[in-house]
């Protein structure tokens, strides 16, 4: 049979759920069944997952999704010290047993991680449109650059080549700190408040911010786990003045900000109407 006849079957459809969690070169497909099963091309492992009913509301809350999961999940277990900063991409598919074809039936990330104290976890997925929730950014008139550091208005690549670019290899690590012997060559403060780089064994792209360098140790923004000896990029950063701008970073005509705007007002202090 094919996946469509098993679909419109009374009494002939064997359906079983699955899901692919993927971030850069990392994939885990997983399916909630007892063996192994092939399928779309792929083998998905069995997992013991409870898969919640897909509903389309109107209300963008509703169309998130909650996956119960056991604590010792893989995508559970990279949240429960330092979830990684890029994306989780997870799509839900529809299979039947015996067929090939599978159907894409969902499709999100992974919002966070939640655990009870018990053996199980509950994976949080956020639907595409859940981006639509907010109003965005607004620029606003500022002596500051509001432009990221090597942000699209930026202009600056973010490239692991690139002469802002530092290589190196962490001898010591430990929660939300690092140390190189490669950034001990640096000036105190080369790179605070830019960006840490690496890659997980898994394969996992992840990066942090640097709140602060001195020496060979940087701190950063929140804690990460990063093995000795995991091969690092950091990536120099900048005060958002033109200080940095300018003499730094040569990139004084992408400055986001009005460096000599007047904070003082013109018309403070004076009496009476104005006309």
């Amino acid at each position: 049979m094919t996946f469509e006849a098993r679909e419109q079957s009374f009494n002939e459809g064997r359906p079983f759920n699955a899901a692919l969690f993927a971030c850069g070169s990392y994939a885990l497909r997983v399916c909630a069944a007892d063996t192994a099963q092939t399928a779309g091309g792929h083998t998905w492992d069995p997992w013991p997952i409870t898969f919640p009913a897909i509903v389309q509301a109107s209300e963008i809350n509703r169309n998130d999704l909650r996956l119960t999961v056991p604590a010792t999940f893989p995508i559970a277990q990279l949240w429960l010290q330092a979830p990684p900063a890029a994306t989780m991409l997870c799509i839900l598919y529809d299979a039947h047993f015996g067929e090939s074809e599978m159907r894409e039936s969902w499709t999100g990330h992974v919002g966070n991680v939640s655990f009870s104290g018990g053996a199980t976890a509950e994976i949080m997925l956020a639907s595409g449109i859940s981006a639509m929730k907010g109003v965005g950014l607004h620029r606003v008139v500022q002596r500051h650059c509001g432009h990221s550091i090597y942000s699209a208005d930026c202009g600056i690549p973010l490239d692991a080549g690139g002469p802002f670019a530092t290589a190196g290899t962490v001898d010591d690590s430990g929660g939300n700190w690092i140390e190189a012997s490669e950034f001990a060559s640096l000036d105190d403060g080369w790179l605070d408040g830019g960006v840490l780089q690496w890659t997980h064994a898994s394969g996992i792209p992840d990066w942090r911010r640097i709140k602060s360098h001195v020496g060979n140790r940087l701190t950063l923004a929140w804690p990460a786990r990063i093995p000795d000896g995991t091969a690092v990029v950091a990536h120099a950063g900048c005060n958002n003045t033109p200080d940095h701008c300018g003499p730094k970073f040569d990139n004084l005509p992408n400055y986001g900000g009005l460096w000599h705007f007047k904070t003082k007002n013109p018309f403070e202090g004076l009496q009476g109407p104005l006309y």
